[in-house]
């Protein structure tokens, strides 16, 4: 018998068509299973072989004998293709070309000789990277959830953490298999296809190869409670893309629905002529509340958080929560607007690019200069970046990398490729992250209906007054709570709370916005009087508004914004929208007379708190009685120098005012520190609202991170130096 040897090409069927439909491809073999059948179907109806196969390759045998098979050499392309389909953790064998031998006579195939990517010691090593990644891509299923929501967790999980590949010709062959997407994070639509069908198995769903030989683009078909529904993961991770950015246009539909968007979308006659022997007539998800959603949307505690770009009828974004009712809850408005770099500041985006990332225990979201975090509580709220001064451009998005770190992207447009940051690497070497612990009530006394909070310990710019605190409902702010508090800048109060005490935020002359829920029926006197930079957030009609009026500081309704005065310029299609509003200006007044007046104003070492504006008014002349303690400027400015207690007379006509100053030093949690090699501690700061930074005189005994997160490494001593200010302080550390 004479036997016929011959290199036969594969073709996968490649989204070239996405980038460019000049590509060449290779040419499909004349008889061509996958015209009719699914890599599914054919693998049934050669079980045996395609079962000896899978176990062939994974051998890594390089001269594989078949012909007990009995099967014609024509049909093998279409065999050996769906192997590799139907088992994606095989990803080292080459998906375009091997040989074979076979029958001159009758056509029978005789033997096959794949090609392997990596020799087989490199494909072990491969192999341990690609069930890392796997790891990686199931972390964060629940597994009470159902199907439904550990679909969508991986479809937006793998669109936000593969890029397209675009420049197919210089790639490698990895880019059609499930280790380019998962491992690499570099793909084309083979690679997504491959790596969502595999996930979904591991978690025991269904999830069937779909193609489009005409259009040469695959993607997948998910059986969900007995239906079937399209999940395009490819196309839902757009080719001008945004760090974070996933849509969910073609996740979860039918038929005609794939059909429709195909249509209305760029991505015209990607679904045409596919082969699938299950109807996906299912339109239970086709008119979906999240189908124009272009952020992760993430499932917690029975809840799903996602970004609105667009909230209401404007351009700035909005944090929501959804129940299952379908319930949405507005969590946080961001209202920067994403101006056109190189226009004047009027031209703007009609959309807003506010993205969203979750680590288990918080969110983060942008703005357009400045990363936040928020728990999904609410209960905890702050600012952990801010886009330094020197870089131009605007924050188009931001998600995590496999190793943890936050990124974010900076780029001039939305509409050019991400340069991305990680966020360490351009924090300012001082910037430090606020520790949640410091949030927290030192004091509080039973009222009706809850408890009150008699002090809050806050040093962070960015606070959330929380719902519960020790199991108790928080109902009220006691009289001078966080007065002369010159570190915050941002207060959001919960919805439990009804009452804020007299002089609650008095002085507190850093403060710009408030956010004060409806329920809260009763504000004392004075209890932002000083808070020259206010804006209150807050609802018609409530208490809050009414003091707002009453003393003369700037009021902007919750879920809204002020009506705008005139057209603004957008790009197309033009869209009229909010300039920017005023922030006003409090002329907060008071009753006390100097003649009467007497406070206690605390302030840190080597900085700076403002005197209450009843001592400011008119001619006012100061007079400190130990200025080692402190210093007052003629405009009330009171300057800590050293720790202590001191006393500031202000004299005006024929009043006298006696201000008690307390000056604090910052301290740290701990002078010294005994720590076992490989344990890790946290040296924490309080007492300053400055910038810290911390540095290690010994690396290589113990490493210190920008958040004060000390690493012991190896037996020694090394001095922990936590810079604040001008000032320092020192931690020795002593690994044993």
């Amino acid at each position: 018998m004479k036997r016929l040897v011959s290199l036969l090409l594969i073709m996968l069927i490649a989204a070239q068509s996405l980038i460019s439909a000049s590509a060449e491809e290779d040419v499909i073999d004349s008889i061509n299973l996958l015209e009719k059948y699914t890599t599914a179907q054919i693998v049934d109806m050669y079980p045996e072989l395609a079962q000896f196969l899978a176990g062939e390759f994974r051998k890594h045998n390089a001269d594989i004998s078949v012909e007990k098979f009995a099967v014609k050499v024509d049909v093998i392309n279409s065999i050996y293709l769906s192997v590799l389909c139907e088992n994606p953790d095989i990803f080292y064998v080459n998906p375009k070309n091997f040989e074979s031998t076979s029958s001159f006579d009758d056509g029978t195939l005789v033997s096959i000789r794949p090609f392997y990517l990596y020799d087989s010691d490199e494909t072990a090593e491969k192999t341990r990277e690609f069930d890392k990644a796997v790891e990686y891509f199931l972390d964060g299923v629940d597994e009470s959830w159902s199907d439904f929501y550990k679909c969508r967790f991986l479809h937006d999980k793998l669109a936000t953490s593969i890029s397209y590949t675009e420049k197919i010709e210089s790639a490698g062959l990895d880019i059609y298999t499930s280790y380019g997407a998962l491992v690499q994070n570099s793909a084309v639509c083979e690679g997504y296809t491959l790596a969502y069908n595999f996930l979904l198995s591991k978690l025991g769903i269904e999830a069937h190869y779909i193609q489009s030989i005409k259009a040469r683009h695959s993607w997948s078909l998910v059986k969900l409670s007995g239906k079937y529904f399209h999940v395009d993961v490819t196309l839902d991770d757009p080719l001008y893309d945004n760090l974070g950015r996933v849509n969910h246009t073609f996740f979860m539909t039918s038929d005609s629905l794939l059909r429709q968007n195909d249509v209305k979308t760029i991505y015209t006659n990607m679904h045409t002529d596919w082969v699938c022997p299950y109807s996906a007539s299912s339109t239970e998800y086709d008119k979906a509340w999240w189908r124009d959603i272009s952020t992760i949307i993430f499932r917690v505690n029975g809840y799903d958080y996602f970004v609105r770009q667009t909230y209401g009828s404007s351009v700035y974004a909005a944090l929501m929560k959804r129940d299952d009712n379908g319930t949405e809850k507005l969590i946080e408005r961001i209202t920067t607007r994403w101006n056109v770099y190189g226009e004047d500041e009027d031209t703007f985006w009609e959309k807003a690019f506010c993205y969203l990332a979750y680590d288990g225990t918080y969110f983060y979201y942008n703005s357009t200069d400045e990363v936040f975090r928020t728990k999904p509580d609410s209960t905890y709220f702050e600012i952990i970046y801010t886009r330094p001064s020197t870089i131009d451009y605007n924050i188009y998005g931001l998600a995590f990398e496999p190793n943890g770190s936050m990124c974010v992207s900076i780029k001039e447009s939305p509409n050019v490729p991400d340069t991305v940051y990680q966020l360490e690497s351009i924090l300012p070497e001082s910037y430090n992250y606020a520790d949640p612990e410091t949030i927290r009530a030192e004091y509080y006394t039973p009222v009706e209906g809850g408890i009150k909070l008699l002090h809050f310990d806050v040093y962070n710019e960015n606070i959330i007054i929380p719902e519960q605190f020790d199991g108790n409902t928080v109902v009220g702010l006691a009289d001078e709570l966080l007065m002369n508090n010159q570190a915050i800048k941002s207060v959001i109060i919960s919805d439990s709370l009804k009452t804020i005490g007299a002089a609650a935020f008095y002085g507190c002359s850093n403060l710009e916005r408030i956010v004060i829920p409806k329920n809260v029926t009763e504000i004392g006197m004075n209890a932002f009087a000083g808070c020259t930079k206010l804006t209150i957030e807050g609802y018609r009609g409530s208490a809050a508004e009414e003091y707002a009026r009453e003393y003369g500081i700037h009021f902007v309704e919750v879920g809204g914004a002020p009506k705008p005065t005139s057209p603004t310029k957008a790009t197309t299609p033009t869209t009229p929208t909010t300039p920017k509003s005023s922030s006003g200006t409090n002329t907060t007044t008071t009753k006390t007379t100097l003649k009467h007046y007497k406070v206690t104003v605390n302030v840190y070492e080597d900085e700076v708190s403002t005197l209450p504006k009843a001592v400011r008014t008119g001619s006012v002349k100061y007079t400190v009685k130990n200025k080692k303690i402190a210093s007052v400027s003629a405009m009330g400015k009171v300057t800590g120098k050293k720790k202590g207690k001191t006393t500031i007379t202000a004299k005006a006509k024929k009043y006298t005012a006696t201000i008690t100053v307390r000056v604090k030093a910052a301290k740290l949690n701990a002078k010294k520190k005994t720590l076992k090699r490989g344990k890790s501690f946290t040296l924490k700061i309080t007492g300053t609202s400055k910038l810290v930074s911390f540095k290690s005189s010994n690396k290589k005994v113990a490493a210190v991170s920008y958040n004060g997160k000390v690493k012991a490494k190896r037996k020694g001593s090394a001095t922990i130096t936590v810079k604040y200010g001008s000032k320092k302080l020192k931690c020795k550390i002593k690994v044993v």
